[in-house]
C-alpha cells in the first residue's frame, strides 16, 4: 500500500513518482531497456556464442559461464550438425561451421560490449576465464530473432 498514494498522484504532465518517503527510489514506470532488439542484428557467429552461454546456464545450472566453456559448447553443437547435416542434403549454415577460437573470441568481445553479456565475477578483464553472466534467457532468443538460421533455432529448443 505504500504505492498506492504515489500512484494516484501520477498526472500525464508528471509520469514520474516522487520520493514520497518510499524506502525504494523509483523514478518512472518507463519499462527497462530491453536488449533483445540487439540480437537481431548480430553476426551469426556471436549469437551462436550467445546461445551456446545461454545453454550452459541450463544444462549446467549455474548462471555464470566463461569464453573457454562457451566456446565448448559451441564446437560440440557444430560438431553434432556437421555430422546431422552428412546424413541429408540440407545445407550447414551456421550450424555446421566451426571458426577458430581466435575468431570466436573477437565475436565473444562483441557480445560483451553491448552487455548482453554482464561480469558475473571470477577474474579481471576480458580473458578467457573471466565469468560473465548471460542477459538474456535461452528461451527470448529465438523470439527475438525472427529470421534466425534453422541450425541456431534447434540448438535454442533442444538441451
Amino acid at each position: 500500500m505504500p504505492f498506492l498514494l504515489p500512484i494516484a498522484n501520477l498526472t500525464v504532465a508528471e509520469p514520474t513518482l516522487k520520493a514520497c518517503n518510499l524506502f525504494l527510489p523509483i523514478n518512472n514506470l518507463a519499462p527497462p531497456d530491453s536488449k533483445l532488439s540487439l540480437l537481431s542484428s548480430l553476426p551469426s557467429l556471436a549469437l551462436a556464442l550467445l546461445i551456446a552461454a545461454a545453454r550452459l546456464d541450463v544444462i549446467l545450472g549455474v548462471d555464470t559461464c566463461n569464453f573457454a566453456m562457451a566456446y565448448d559448447e559451441y564446437a560440440t553443437l557444430a560438431a553434432r550438425a556437421r555430422v546431422a547435416a552428412a546424413s541429408t542434403t540440407l545445407g550447414l549454415g551456421i550450424g555446421g561451421k566451426v571458426w577458430s577460437r581466435e575468431v570466436a573470441k573477437a565475436a565473444w568481445e562483441q557480445l560483451v560490449e553491448t552487455d548482453l553479456l554482464l561480469s558475473g565475477g571470477g577474474g579481471m578483464g576480458s580473458g578467457a576465464e573471466h565469468m560473465v553472466r548471460c542477459d538474456v534467457a535461452l528461451e527470448e532468443i529465438e523470439g527475438a530473432v525472427p529470421d534466425m538460421e534453422r541450425g541456431l533455432v534447434k540448438w535454442c529448443r533442444e538441451i
